[in-house]
This record gives structure tokens, C-alpha cells and sequence, in this order.
């Protein structure tokens, strides 16, 4: 905890919010005369205020989201995108679009072989328009573009890109009347016999809307259990089955004093309208465990703006999985040294999963419980999207701007508190999984990629969002030089907007190639693509806590910035899937504004 609450000036960019403990905060208490209000700008008030916002709404006991097995085509999932009523974020009436009316899905599990059945009824209003975020917008979206088209995503899940299944080109438009069939989709989502199992989301995917809909709330975890895979798998390990599951869903929920979110500069990254960031929809809450006991906890990144450093005091993160593919090892976090980009803690981008198994501390004798806390730790400028934010600011002005907001902007993210965790109760001895048992684990279809397999052609994406630049009506977007209001920032993939007519990125069936990726240097940009994951390299810290650089499988990957950019080398192979599907930046205000390109896979 703090033990003052003033800094120096050269210490206001990387001002921390502090330890909450029981006994009380060390700084004067702001009172909240609105909970609706933006958060200040200024990093002392923003502290002070975001503890009087826990003080006040947070510690709520943590709960799980509901569970749906929807594999009946007779019993479907019935998500219906509504507005929520009469509910309460940290102690402010919001009415967002979401689905069920609750500020997060319900979670959706399955086995490999299973078709999910789920009907997305669209009841939002229909007869409101909105003005695109992208400049230029698709033709067929001119004068009837609107928030309120939806669809529906299965970020990860490895299965079809077509027809009724994941496919993010359907256009399910508002109800015009009870019962209309155009406001309706009924996915048959299929899932291979060898499918992983892990952990993976479901979310909203309609461009232009993606941002909005999702900063709403309209997500939801999606977990693959059980299956019959030659190595096992992950929940066949004696210690992880054992464990206690936990359902982490991270949101970076958005609104607006009035407690809406009807702007799409509202659900862009912006540190004016940021919020503390929820778990399964609960403001700060707490969460129970045994000392001694293990858990596996599930975290799903569904944010759609900064990264996520999580930590947990007093303890470690025990990794297993990531992007719901075991990783073959146990990988504790934090580190003992920071990586190249400066961080020791588990980074989770947007888009990210990863399952951890956490071990509680025990308690000291005469002790009947202890708390600790688990948090977004402090992220340096290369990974932080307020710095970006701020030189985006400044660019598009070339303006006088105000030095105390570009100092509260600029700099390493500070650290917030996520959740409660109070070790209590009566001492269990639970052990975790060693190396080797979990040594074999990764899924038998996901073998490193050989060189000899390499045999598609070579593909090269730089997403780029700091460059000014004139784009055409059909979406291609030259830099250019000149001030005049063509001239402009602009959200691009290799020099273009997203536009549906663009012809798609062409890859063939059963083949496989490498990708190099990269950014603009200023934003760090999360590059997803959608039905097949790929392999790359990650800084991890070894068995001694020093950072190495190992393989692993991922659906998402951060590229970082820090003024140059660094490409990052990925590989993928293309298999089961013939269609066409999308490959984006998951800072989804960045997707909506163009950072998008269609995809196929053809033999």
C-alpha cells in the first residue's frame, strides 16, 4: 500500500494504483457522488477515485456464469441480443446492447465431435442508423449501416468458416416484428472428432460493430472438455482433473456518464472513457480458496483494448495452457526478469485464453484467513495503448494540447486490482502436475511444422494505424504528404481499409506456410486469425525463472511497438477447412476502422 498520496512530477506517468487492505486506504477518501462519471485524468484522482469505486461496489463473491451444453438441435442455445435493464456496474445504471440481458454469456461447453446449436435473435431496435467507423465504409453499408447488426464468432475454435457455421460475413439485422426469420440465425457449429480441448470465447463479429457490441459485454466463454485425442489431453492429468475450474471472463466494459454506449469514440481506446476492468461481469469481486488447495483457473482476454500483465500476490501462475492449447510443459509466472518488452508478469492480450493452475499459500499459524490480490500490473510504453492513444492525439492536432493530459496519457499503463482472493478455511495438500506428466499433453495435430512443409507461398501483413494516408473509395489507401482532410490517419492492412469485394488472401487445403507480421510501431496491435492456430515463439520464463524463447501454439499474437516495428515470424498449417473467413487486429475499434482482410482456403 502506499504510504503517501502524493508523487513527484517526473512520477506521474507511472503513477500505481495501490494494495487495498482491509484495515483501509492510506489516501483521503473522494467521495462518488456519480459512479456513471469518466474516471479522472489526472493520475492522483484517478487513483484515489478507482479505490473509492472498490471501496464502495467491489469484493461482491465471484460467480460463475452459466452453463449451457447446447449439442440438441431441439434445445438450442437461445442468445438473444437485447438491451440490459436495470442493471448495475460498479454502482452505475448502464443499458448496454448484450445478450440475455447479462453482462456476459453464459459459457458454452462441449466435446470434441459435438455440434453446438445456438439461435442469435436479434431484438435490438431496428430503426436507428449509425455512422460507419471506417472511412471509407463498405458501399453496401452506405445510409443503412447501424450498431445494432450483429453476428456471431467462436474465436479459436478450429471448425468451418461457412455456410451456418463460423462464419463472420452473415448479417443478422434487427427485429422488425415479433417472430421475423431475417432477425434469426440458427449456427450449427460443428467440432471435429480431434478438436482440443481447452478454453476458447464466443463473441460478436459484425464489422463495423464488433467494438461497440463487444465492449458491451457480448461475450462468453466456450470450453472443449473430455474428447478422445492420442495424448490425453489436459483434463486427464490426475492433479488438473482434481483441480477446482474456475471461468475467468476479463471485459473492458464501456459506457458513457449516461451508463450507454451509443458512440463508437466511446469503445475505441481512450483513456477518458476506460474502466476498471470486470471478471464474468462483477465489479472487483472476491474469490474463496483453501490453503494448500489448487485450482485451475481459465482466463479469457475479452477486452478490446489494452493488455492484461496479470499477477497474483503472493503467489505464482502455474501456465498450461494458451489460446486453449496445452503447452506440453508448466510454465511459472512472473518471471525473475523481464522480457525484451519489459514485463514479468503473464501478458494477455485481447483475443488471448490461458489456463493457470494456482496453489494457495498457506496460512501462518494463528492466521483464519489472508488476503491477497489479483491484478493487471503495470505495462511499459511498448505495450500500452495509452501512449499510443496520446501520440495518436497529438499527430491528428499538430495542435497546443494540454501537458497534464499528455503526461497522464504517456508512459507505462498503471496496475489495477482485478479480484480479491482470500485464502481461508480448512488446509488442503493438493499437488501441481510435474513437467513430465504434462510433457505430452499438446494435441496430436499440433507437431512442430517442418521446414519441408512449407510449400504454399510466403505471406507478409503489416497492420499500420500511424501513417497519414489517402484512401479511395475502394478501399486502397496510398500514403500521402499533403494537410488537406483526404489526408488522414487511417486503420489499414497492408495499405488497404477492409472492403468485401477486396479479392480474399489466398491459402491451399492441407499445405502450410510461414507468415511474417508486423505492426506500425506506435500501437500494439494483437494480429488473430480465424479457423486455424499457428506456431510461434514466446519469452517464457525456464525452470529457474530466466526468459528463453520456446514454440508454442497460438490463434493470437501481440506486435508489439516501441518506435520501430518488429515483425514477428509465424507458421501455419491449413487443414479439414475449404472457405473464407477474416485475419484482423483484436483491438476490435482498430478491426472496425479497417485493420481487417478476408482469408481463403482453397485445394
Amino acid at each position: 500500500m502506499l504510504s503517501r498520496c502524493s508523487v513527484s512530477a517526473p512520477c506521474i506517468a507511472i503513477v500505481l494504483v495501490a494494495l487495498i487492505a482491509s484495515a483501509g486506504l492510506a489516501c483521503a477518501q473522494v467521495p462518488i457522488t456519480d459512479p456513471c462519471a469518466p474516471y479522472p485524468r489526472n493520475p492522483q484522482q484517478r487513483e484515489a477515485w478507482i479505490k473509492e469505486l472498490i471501496r464502495s461496489f467491489g469484493f461482491a463473491d465471484f460467480h460463475e456464469p452459466a452453463v449451457v451444453r447446447p449439442t440438441n438441435e431441439s434445445a438450442p442455445y437461445e442468445l438473444v441480443v437485447q438491451y440490459s435493464k436495470e442493471k448495475k456496474l460498479a454502482g452505475c445504471e448502464v443499458e448496454l446492447r448484450s445478450y440475455n440481458g447479462d453482462f456476459v454469456g453464459s459459457t458454452i461447453r462441449a466435446k470434441p465431435g459435438d455440434t453446438l446449436f445456438i439461435r442469435l435473435t436479434n431484438k435490438l431496435p431496428g430503426d436507428v442508423t449509425h455512422h460507419h467507423p471506417q472511412d471509407p465504409h463498405p458501399a453496401d453499408h452506405d445510409g443503412d449501416f447501424s450498431f445494432n447488426i450483429t453476428n456471431l464468432h467462436t474465436h479459436g475454435l478450429h471448425t468451418s468458416p461457412s455456410g451456418d457455421s463460423d462464419n463472420v460475413f452473415l448479417e443478422i439485422r434487427p427485429e422488425k416484428y415479433p417472430g421475423d426469420p431475417k432477425a434469426t440465425q440458427l449456427y450449427r457449429i460443428h467440432i471435429p472428432d480431434k478438436h482440443p480441448t481447452g478454453t476458447f470465447w464466443y463473441h460478436a463479429h459484425f464489422h463495423g460493430s464488433t467494438g461497440v457490441q463487444v465492449s458491451s459485454g457480448m461475450a462468453g466463454a466456450l470450453i472443449i472438455e473430455g474428447g478422445q485425442d492420442a495424448n490425453g489431453g489436459l483434463d486427464a492429468v490426475p492433479e488438473i482433473k482434481a483441480a477446482e475450474q474456475k471461468v475467468f471472463v476479463l471485459q473492458q466494459i464501456r459506457f458513457g456518464p449516461d451508463g450507454k454506449l451509443e458512440d463508437f469514440d466511446k469503445a475505441i481506446p481512450d483513456r477518458q472513457w476506460s474502466r476498471n476492468i470486470t471478471v464474468n461481469g462483477v465489479f472487483v469481486p472476491t474469490i474463496r480458496i483453501h490453503p494448500g488447495e489448487v485450482q485451475r483457473w481459465r482466463f479469457v482476454h475479452a477486452g478490446v483494448e489494452d493488455n492484461i500483465a496479470l499477477a497474483l500476490d503472493g503467489h505464482q501462475l502455474h501456465e498450461i495452457a494458451a489460446d486453449g492449447l496445452a503447452l506440453g510443459r508448466r510454465v511459472d509466472w512472473p518471471a525473475a526478469e523481464p522480457s525484451q518488452e519489459g514485463v514479468r508478469e503473464l501478458l494477455l492480450g485481447p483475443g488471448y485464453r490461458s489456463d493457470v493452475l494456482v496453489k494457495a499459500a498457506p496460512l501462518a499459524p494463528g492466521e483464519t484467513s489472508k488476503e491477497y490480490f489479483l491484478r493487471d500490473g503495470m505495462l511499459p510504453a511498448a505495450l500500452s495503448l495509452q501512449a499510443a492513444t496520446a501520440a495518436i492525439r497529438v499527430a491528428q492536432s499538430r495542435a497546443a494540447f494540454n501537458a497534464g493530459d499528455l503526461i497522464a496519457d504517456i508512459g507505462n499503463k498503471p496496475q489495477r486490482i482485478i479480484a480479491r482472493v482470500l485464502v481461508e478455511g480448512t488446509a488442503r495438500d493438493m499437488a501441481l502436475p510435474s513437467g513430465e506428466e504434462l510433457r505430452d499433453r499438446v494435441p496430436s495435430d499440433l507437431a512442430p511444422i517442418r521446414e519441408e512443409e512449407l510449400t504454399d507461398a510466403e505471406q507478409s501483413v503489416r497492420f499500420d494505424g500511424m501513417s497519414r494516408r489517402s484512401c479511395s473509395p475502394d478501399g486502397n489507401c496510398p500514403i500521402c504528404q499533403t494537410e488537406t482532410p483526404d489526408c488522414k490517419l487511417h486503420f489499414t492492412s497492408n495499405e488497404r481499409v477492409f472492403m468485401p469485394e477486396h479479392a480474399p488472401r489466398m491459402l491451399k487445403l492441407g499445405q502450410a506456410s510461414r507468415w511474417t507480421v508486423s505492426g506500425d510501431g506506435i500501437f500494439p496491435h494483437p494480429f488473430h486469425i480465424h479457423v486455424n492456430p499457428f506456431e510461434v515463439e514466446r519469452e517464457e520464463p525456464a525452470q529457474d525463472g530466466k526468459m528463453q524463447r520456446v514454440k508454442l501454439w497460438k490463434d493470437t499474437i501481440i506486435l508489439p511497438a516501441g518506435g520501430q516495428p518488429k515483425p514477428i515470424v509465424i507458421r501455419s498449417r491449413y487443414m479439414d477447412y475449404e472457405g473464407e473467413f477474416v485475419m484482423h487486429c483484436h483491438i476490435l475499434g482498430h478491426e472496425d476502422m479497417g485493420m481487417m482482410e478476408r482469408v481463403k482456403i482453397a485445394k
